[in-house]
């Protein structure tokens, strides 16, 4: 069995991304965009955002992580066999009382199960045998430690790829076996891995449509108009300066990119980027310059993080209205469906 102590199951734990994006900008001037994204969660993202709408706050850094998972209750709907965190963290081990597992958790020792979550690599390569399977990506840098039941530790039975951010499903031998010296309580011997998707367990309404004919839409066309209206102030502009998106705007367009927020889950408005972000360490961070708002047609559901390359079709608006772009951007679309690859 693989020895945890030297591992770094307490140190940095998968990567650091941020739960969500809103754009910055000081709406009296427009000047040059370089300034980053607001980074929240739900409505305490319109807080900060109103917050941090002055000139004085623009040149602060962006703040925030996200913390991903994956909806266990719907996946139990579907799969028998299927362990789910939410029962193995019903057991709060205390390594000074040494307190054992109830029943429920004992029943499911030995068994055959399948297990859903996030991979933290024990050793280095792009394939691995042993890690840690947890619940969700953790705060890679101000995050509190993983807490023994919020883990597995795993050993495959020969080498499978690493998956640094889709979570995969383990299927193998589970193990109730307490040695906090070791840092595990849960441990598997596993059989198969498979990278979680829309077709393990859980299916989607969402609409995937095939459309190569539609022009694609430059996500860099903002940094383009910007250039054109420099140094004038938002109120200063007129129908004349907007008459830059004459040719885009009201019409179908597409567009491609890496899913760098979601702006609203509520009204399924996300965040597309030009480029890939981890929302920690690695990519390009979202812009206004890099980024456009989506607004999903209804049926559609909102890709998860660890998504490819996404492609949207919908129809272009212009935000007319600077004190909204803090926002709802200046380019976005709306009513727009998933292309497939």
């Amino acid at each position: 069995m693989y020895n945890m102590k030297n591992a770094a199951i307490y140190a940095v734990i998968l990567i650091c991304v941020f739960t969500a994006a809103r754009f910055f900008l000081a709406a009296d001037k427009i000047s040059p965009i370089t300034g980053p994204l607001i980074i929240d969660e739900g409505e305490k993202t319109k807080e900060v955002a109103i917050k941090s709408s002055s000139p004085a706050s623009s040149a602060a850094p962006a703040g925030g992580h996200r913390n991903v998972s994956v909806d266990e209750t719907e996946i139990s709907k579907a799969e028998t066999g299927f362990l789910p965190f939410a029962t193995m963290q019903l057991w709060n081990f205390d390594p000074e009382k040494n307190n054992h597992a109830p029943d429920f958790i004992m029943s499911v020792d030995k068994k055959e199960l399948k297990i859903l979550g996030f991979m933290y690599p024990l050793e280095e390569g792009e394939e691995i045998k042993n890690f840690c399977l947890l619940k969700s990506t953790q705060t890679c840098c101000y995050g509190p430690k993983p807490q023994y039941n919020q883990y597995v530790l795993v050993e495959m039975d020969k080498k499978v790829k690493f998956e640094r951010l889709r979570p995969v499903v383990v299927s193998g031998r589970f193990f109730v076996d307490p040695k906090p010296a070791d840092g595990y309580i849960y441990r598997m011997d596993g059989r198969t891995l498979e990278p979680f998707g829309e077709d393990n367990f859980v299916h989607d309404a969402g609409t995937e449509v095939e459309s190569s004919s539609i022009e694609e839409l430059d996500i860099a066309l903002v940094e383009k108009f910007i250039k054109t209206i420099d140094g004038k102030n938002s109120s200063d502009l007129t129908e004349n300066d907007y008459k830059f998106f004459e040719k885009y705007e009201g019409k179908i367009f597409k567009v491609k990119g890496f899913l760098t927020g979601i702006l609203s889950k509520k009204q399924k408005n996300i965040l597309i980027g030009k480029y890939y972000w981890d929302g920690c360490c690695t990519g390009i961070p979202p812009s206004l310059m890099n980024s456009i708002p989506v607004k999903l047609k209804s049926g559609e559901r909102i890709p998860q993080f660890w998504d490819n390359e996404l492609s949207f079709a919908g129809r272009v608006k212009i935000n007319r209205d600077a004190v909204k772009w803090v926002y709802n951007g200046i380019m976005s679309l709306e009513d727009s469906v998933r292309l497939k690859r």
